[in-house]
């Protein structure tokens, strides 16, 4: 099953706080998880950590993450945060 989520601009510790908990919730069954980062400003440690725990969620059940709808920027920052695989 196939699920995308919305990055919102602003991906700091506060905001992604509570997006961790709804989108683990919104997995629940899913094996395809898409990261929408049309909206993202810039990309942020919490941002980081948010993508790296639906991964570790989904691999306990084979399933996969990737972001989408990068700018080249972020794209770069995503890989120095050492997340190259995701996008």
């Amino acid at each position: 099953m196939h699920c995308v989520l919305p990055l919102p601009a602003r991906s700091d510790v506060s905001s992604v706080m509570g997006l961790r908990e709804e989108w683990l919730a919104k997995i629940d069954q899913q094996t395809e998880v898409q990261i929408d980062c049309a909206a993202l400003e810039t990309v942020s440690a919490a941002a980081a950590q948010l993508v790296l725990a639906l991964a570790k969620s989904l691999a306990t059940v084979g399933g996969t993450v990737s972001m989408i709808h990068l700018k080249e920027a972020q794209r770069e920052d995503f890989a120095l945060l050492g997340l190259k695989e995701f996008i």
